[in-house]
């Protein structure tokens, strides 16, 4: 065989162990995403059918200055596993300004499930982050977040520190009917609840 055969050769060689390590990659980051999406609700009283403008809401006897109501849920859209020995810092959500003054995090076994709220979670000392405890996120777990807010103007952000994975927004598709129904709801109850503590505390 001449030399140039060899050289021809040997650079297809090159280029199909390129290309195929190139789909591999591909592979591997799509068998290792968590898809995050996020809902928001403002909490003023017009919500609860209060339009005059008097009554307010208040958390622990204060004012709340635009309250709002936010649900995020990271789900695990891949095909590998998300093991807590692959976590540096777990999934973890801040709010860029304002405060969060009331918050849960919940286990979702799939996207109708109601969630296992996990105990000891806290929001962080500044006011602005709460973090999940590390779990194991098979395909099609999620991890929400459900909090409220006074004072913010951004959305929330979210992080994650594990090996190989990456936090990715989850793609647009029409919002369903019972995730529309189901977070105005619980925007309305969080509503009625924080009113009714407002009457019972004048």
């Amino acid at each position: 065989m001449e030399v140039t055969a060899y050289i021809a050769l040997g650079s297809f060689a090159v280029a199909a162990a390129s290309l195929l390590s190139t789909i591999l990659d591909r592979r591997k980051d799509r068998h290792r995403k968590i898809a995050v999406e996020v809902e928001e609700v403002a909490l003023q009283p017009e919500i609860a059918g209060f339009k005059n403008g008097k009554i307010g809401l208040t958390y622990d006897g204060s004012p709340l200055q635009a309250p709002r109501f936010h649900v995020v849920r990271a789900t695990n859209t891949g095909r590998a596993s998300l093991r807590k020995s692959d976590i540096e810092r777990p999934l973890t959500v801040r709010i860029p300004d304002g405060r969060i003054i009331q918050a849960e995090v919940g286990f979702l076994d799939h996207p109708r499930s109601a969630p296992e709220i996990f105990e000891g979670v806290a929001v962080s000392g500044s006011g602005r982050e709460i973090q999940a405890p590390k779990t194991l996120l098979n395909h099609g777990n999620a991890i929400q977040f459900s909090f409220i807010t006074v004072g913010s103007t951004a959305s929330p952000r979210v992080s994650l520190r594990a090996t190989d994975f990456k936090v990715v927004p989850k793609v647009e598709r029409p919002t369903s009917a019972t995730w529309v129904v189901a977070l105005v709801f619980t925007a309305i109850g969080v509503v009625l609840t924080l009113v009714s503590q407002f009457v019972q505390n004048t």
